[in-house]
């Protein structure tokens, strides 16, 4: 819904036109004219040097508005556009039928005409703060709405980012490659391809129990790649998929000596050595200085004991 607007300056009023032309459906349906106006854009510099020049008129006999544009402020016009609608309903409800002419002093002189020009001073104001009030809180509206969506683009991205991430990690091995990648998407070298060793594996364990904690998916693959690290003869993990470091029992000097010393009372000892192979008795079940003992089916903590002593003193002299 538009109305025939005529620019008759030497200027580019195509912003203010296209204000306008915003302005006067607002302005219908508020004052409920039903017919249309036309508006004509004016300059007149020796109008605009007058103090007291004219702003804008409405011409009832030809449904036309007069708007003067020297040297004012785009609001102003609008202002006295907004004025002149208002005339211009009054003309279409039969106002100026006993009134087509209006001079100097009408507003003063007649009191329905200045009832009239009050209608439009109040009326003419208020449709232009309403309507620009609405047009700020609708490009707020419009700014806010604009954040809402990039927003909610964002987390779109980064929810199917994860179920995509989630979906790779819970495929299954095909006979030639294995579905598990490691952090960046560097895919891990197929188990049917030679094989993996013990770091490659336990790396992939890991990354299957990261994937586990947290989309809480990939436990199968999780649980088939610990069979096949166990399978490989590799060292024993943890619960987060880290080797367990073996407890080393530092020998000392002072140790070795001990033991050394203790394995030489039966070096030259029937009783303790009586084959003479080079084993202790309590190492050695066939020896004859077991004979006048009874043999215990369950070895003592004591024969424990001795039979590693003996493997390590066999380790160390044979080295």
């Amino acid at each position: 819904m538009t109305c025939k607007i005529v620019n008759k300056t030497n200027q580019d009023m195509s912003q203010l036109t296209n204000m306008a032309q915003d302005l006067y459906p607002y302005s219908k349906e508020r004052l409920g004219f039903d017919k249309p106006v036309m508006v004509e854009l004016h300059s007149d510099p020796q109008n605009a040097s007058n103090m007291l020049g004219k702003t804008a008129y409405y011409d009832p006999s030809s449904y036309k508005i007069v708007v003067y544009t020297d040297n004012r402020h785009p609001k102003d016009i609008l202002r006295s556009l907004s004025h002149e609608l208002v005339h211009h309903a009054q003309n279409c409800r039969g106002e100026f039928d006993n009134h087509r002419s209006v001079g100097e002093g009408y507003a003063q002189a007649n009191e329905h005409l200045r009832e009239m020009e009050k209608e439009a001073y109040l009326e003419g104001n208020m449709i232009l703060r309403d309507w620009e009030d609405r047009k700020k809180t609708s490009k707020e509206k419009t700014k806010v709405n604009e954040e809402k969506i990039r927003e909610l683009a964002r987390k779109v991205i980064e929810r199917l980012a994860e179920e995509r991430k989630i979906k790779e990690a819970s495929k299954t091995d095909s006979p030639d490659r294995v579905a598990g990648r490691k952090e960046g998407g560097r895919r891990l070298t197929p188990l049917e391809e030679g094989g993996a060793d013990c770091a490659t594996l336990a790396q992939r364990i890991r990354d299957g129990i990261d994937t586990v904690n947290r989309y809480g998916q990939g436990g199968d693959i999780v649980v088939r790649d610990q069979k096949a690290y166990e399978a490989a003869g590799c060292p024993p993990l943890d619960g987060m998929g880290n080797p367990v470091k073996e407890e080393v029992v530092e020998e000392t000097e002072e140790t070795n000596e001990e033991v050394v010393d203790e394995a030489k009372q039966f070096a030259d000892d029937d009783d303790l050595d009586g084959d003479k192979d080079g084993k202790p008795k309590w190492a050695d079940p066939d020896d004859p200085a077991n004979k006048s003992k009874v043999k215990k089916e369950n070895k003592t903590a004591n024969q424990r004991h001795n039979e590693r002593l003996f493997e390590t003193l066999i380790k160390k002299w044979t080295k």
